[in-house]
């Protein structure tokens, strides 16, 4: 299997099972996905001007938003294209800032846990030499293609830079699996990212959200 196809499986998973079906404040915001027939036939059968499409609906919607932070904005982004592409479930304006919020609490616990608990701490030439490796083993995806191509970035700064935060965490849970694996005594990935989630979680609770 190339290695980016399994960077975007890990991605999906973690976003998934970071999101859940429902969000984690008091407010929860159930959430139906749609079928992994429907999803897989969006994966197969998907263009360029397709993805390129969806990718211009979330910009202009995101517009909307009148965001100011530019990380807050990214989440947005991510959020309404996970919406577009994975949920059955529409999503309000209200209920869009609260998940990107949610998602953004969450990676931050997600890295602060596997640097302090678990002693996973990369340095930026990690980072840069994971991208590099992964895109040098394909084609540029028509999905990331179009995805660069309506942010107005190369593919080289939509990786580098735009993206960066997600392969930082593929890499951290590469590192983190065999940690877990003993941990847990399993090397079920899917028990192994319940559990870390978990962890996350009691740790949100716990202390209050880490993004205002």
């Amino acid at each position: 299997m190339k290695k980016f196809a399994i960077i975007s499986l890990i991605s999906i998973i973690i976003m998934t099972l970071s999101t859940g079906c429902q969000s984690n404040t008091d407010k929860q915001i159930p959430i139906k996905m749609k079928s992994q027939e429907e999803q897989m036939q969006i994966q197969n059968n998907y263009t360029y001007d397709d993805y390129k499409h969806v990718y211009e609906e979330v910009l202009l919607e995101t517009e909307k938003f009148d965001i100011k932070d530019a990380k807050l904005k990214k989440w947005v982004i991510r959020t309404l294209i996970q919406e577009k592409l994975n949920y059955e479930t529409d999503l309000t304006q209200e209920q869009v800032l609260q998940l990107s919020k949610e998602k953004m609490n969450k990676e931050k616990a997600w890295k602060e846990i596997a640097a302090k608990e678990y002693g996973i701490k990369l340095k930026d030439n990690e980072i840069d030499q994971y991208i590099k490796d992964s895109l040098d083993t394909v084609d540029v995806p028509k999905q990331m293609k179009a995805y660069a191509d309506v942010l107005g970035l190369s593919i080289e700064d939509l990786n580098y830079r735009y993206d960066r935060d997600l392969y930082e965490k593929n890499l951290i849970w590469e590192k983190l699996i065999p940690k877990l694996e003993e941990k847990y005594s399993t090397n079920d990935m899917k028990v192994l990212l319940q559990k870390y989630n978990e962890e996350v979680d009691n740790t949100v609770k716990s202390i209050g959200p880490l993004v205002e």
